[in-house]
């Protein structure tokens, strides 16, 4: 994985935050299996092209899931809660663009879906690409793009050819964007924050199943994913 140290962030900008985490962003990697990614496409389209997801809440929430973010982050984090207590997922559709170079650094025109922003409601964002990233068509790509201090853009690209994958990033303090691809792409996003004594407890015994969603958890038992 990627510290703001990499991206040009050192000193007091490094740990503007809260938890004083160094942590910058993971490449992606493998999280959840087909089987859920169609599962969870679907409840969105039943849904519309924005929806907010409850029925996976047991995922994030077991102690399988948190050991797996625990040893990629290096203060200890979990699933931020709604004010009801829950855990909230987006499920979002971006639509195709009929022009490619619209998305560029220099000419791109700011909307909802690609504009540079920080995640102001948690520290930590997860990005679940839901969809398959075609293969063999290079203008199809799908991409995280973040800036560095100097204003230069990192992108980190989803693997043609993989559904499921994830990228990990301290959204709170680095400026981020997914530009609209050129295919289908539903992106799930799971927010995350510092918390304090995470997984102290022992936590739940993962739901009967998750095994079979979870493909990450079962991949990145022994060493952290991602990375360079």
């Amino acid at each position: 994985s990627y510290t703001l140290a990499d991206f040009g962030y050192t000193g007091g900008m490094a740990t503007k935050q809260s938890s004083g985490s160094k942590f910058a962003c993971t490449e992606p990697f493998a999280l959840l299996t087909k089987q859920a990614s169609q599962a969870i496409r679907e409840q969105a389209r039943n849904g519309g092209e924005e929806c907010r997801l409850m029925n996976f809440a047991n995922l994030w929430e077991s102690q399988t899931f948190s050991n797996l973010i625990n040893r990629i982050v290096d203060v200890p984090v979990e699933v931020a809660r709604t004010k009801g207590g829950g855990v909230e997922t987006e499920v979002q559709t971006r639509g195709a663009p009929s022009d490619r170079s619209s998305h560029s650094i220099e000419d791109a025109k700011e909307t909802d879906e690609n504009k540079w922003h920080y995640s102001s409601e948690s520290e930590f964002t997860l990005l679940v690409l839901l969809s398959e990233v075609p293969s063999g068509e290079e203008d199809s790509a799908l991409e995280v793009e973040i800036k560095r201090r100097d204003g230069s853009v990192h992108a980190i690209r989803f693997p043609p050819g993989t559904t499921g994958h994830a990228v990990l990033l301290q959204g709170g303090v680095l400026a981020h964007r997914m530009p609209p691809a050129r295919f289908d792409a539903v992106t799930m996003v799971v927010k995350i924050e510092a918390a304090a004594g995470w997984g102290s407890d022992g936590g739940d015994t993962p739901p009967a199943g998750e095994g079979d969603m979870c493909e990450g958890c079962e991949r990145g038992r022994d060493a952290p994913p991602g990375g360079a």
